[in-house]
């Protein structure tokens, strides 16, 4: 598959995306957990840069990377704020760890 045809897609899969509600959090006074904020201001420059791309020189992507992005499942994750410490408190996924952050 084409680079541009995957860009298309992933931007038709973004359209129902709620970026005005994830650009409000970040300067949105009414959420104070810091982490929450970075979350949304990260989430929505990935969102900006997917629809800022232009790819100029289409090139190939391989198959087995689409593959493996279409099949692979959606992760569950509940971070928690336990002692002013960040706290994965559960997760779908076995194959990754719980783990702290200050």
């Amino acid at each position: 598959m084409k680079a541009s045809k995957l860009l298309d897609i992933i931007r038709k899969d973004l359209k129902s995306y709620p970026i005005d509600y994830l650009k409000n959090k970040v300067t949105d006074d009414r959420y104070q957990d810091p982490l929450t904020k970075k979350l949304a201001k990260y989430n929505s420059n990935v969102y900006d840069d997917i629809y800022g791309t232009v790819i100029f020189d289409d090139f190939e992507v391989d198959d087995k990377i689409i593959k493996s992005i279409n099949q692979d499942k959606t992760i569950g994750i509940i971070i928690v704020r336990k002692n002013n410490k960040f706290i994965m408190e559960y997760c779908s996924d076995k194959r990754i760890l719980s783990k702290e952050y200050i």
